[in-house]
């Protein structure tokens, strides 16, 4: 399952707050699927607040050894404080988050700042326009080619947890 999803889309804030964990507990931690996360910032209005927090993952995850377990630990935290629609976390709030779950803040803002994962960010959203991803969130769920391409179904937008069982179950037949 690769999700393509902003940080400031209400459907994607929607998705992780009700059915991200049953996919997670369901599909993924009983070895049915991979779940894989890519930013996709469909929406120009939603920026710069959803850039910045797409950075602000990125180095979570860096900072914290390439622990993706603390990037969607980060990830849902940023979705469940964010008001979405472009206006992103008041004040410190980015940062606090990750201070909360053991991150150096100090660090995370000379990342962010930095930029540095500007190239990752568009060559996620190159990949959500070549899935033919046209909105978020969106999710490829199929199987997974040598090369780590993942062939299959597009879930255009923020279903149930059955619609992710669903089509999981079809590909593992």
């Amino acid at each position: 399952i690769v999700e393509f999803s902003d940080f400031e889309c209400p459907y994607c804030i929607r998705h992780h707050q009700q059915v991200y964990a049953d996919v997670i507990k369901n599909l993924v931690d009983s070895g049915k699927a991979i779940y894989a996360y890519r930013a996709y910032i469909a929406v120009p209005s939603h920026n710069p607040a959803a850039t910045t927090e797409t950075y602000a993952a990125f180095c979570v995850n860096e900072l914290m050894g390439n622990n993706f377990a603390k990037f969607f630990e980060y990830a849902s935290l940023i979705y469940g404080n964010s008001q979405g629609n472009g206006q992103g976390l008041t004040g410190n709030k980015l940062y606090d988050l990750a201070g909360g779950i053991g991150v150096d803040t100090t660090k995370l803002k000379t990342c962010v700042d930095s930029a540095k994962y500007k190239d990752r960010l568009a060559s996620d959203e190159a990949l959500a326009t070549s899935a033919g991803i046209q909105g978020t969130p969106g999710f490829v769920v199929g199987k997974i080619s040598s090369d780590g391409t993942v062939t299959g179904e597009i879930i255009a937008g923020a279903y149930p947890y059955t619609e992710f069982e669903t089509v999981v179950n079809k590909y593992l037949q």
